[in-house]
């Protein structure tokens, strides 16, 4: 089987990726009513009637991060489908990932006050982690491009 190319793993996962920018940008639109449904007569529950405002604000903050980190990794995984894994682009996209997760990073940690919550705190650190490790897998992605084009200059 073969992994990297068009009849890989890759393919399956640009159109899952594709699915899921679809899927959120549709979230976009119907996070009101999911949520006003999902919290209805429960406002009080929380303390606060402005509950409702703060979390529909994070989850939509949240979606348009995903959506735009999504749509980097469905491009970076149609450059694997077209046997151009290394190339700087690429190594750009990981970047705006990793920007992506540090906005989401920030976002959660300011909801820390407004939505005291375990899981809001584990978003925040786990944001924060991924934005750095993306860092790190574009400046490796870089240096891959930068050897690869000096090794198809000496042949």
């Amino acid at each position: 089987m073969k992994i990297i190319g068009r009849n890989g793993l890759s393919v399956i996962l640009e159109v899952l990726t594709l699915a899921i920018t679809i899927t959120g940008v549709v979230m976009l639109f119907l996070l009101p009513f999911l949520l006003d449904y999902m919290l209805s007569g429960r406002y009080d529950a929380y303390g606060h009637k402005h509950y409702y405002i703060v979390l529909l604000a994070l989850l939509e903050y949240t979606d348009i991060f995903g959506i735009i980190s999504f749509w980097q990794v469905k491009k970076i995984l149609h450059n694997v489908n077209n046997n151009k894994p290394f190339v700087m682009e690429n190594a750009k996209r990981i970047r705006r990932v990793s920007i992506c997760c540090a906005f989401l990073a920030v976002g959660y940690g300011v909801s820390i006050i407004y939505l005291l919550s375990p899981f809001v705190i584990i978003d925040f650190v786990l944001f924060a982690v991924i934005s750095l490790a993306l860092l790190v897998c574009a400046e490796l992605f870089k240096m891959a491009v930068k050897y690869k084009d000096e090794n198809e200059l000496t042949i």
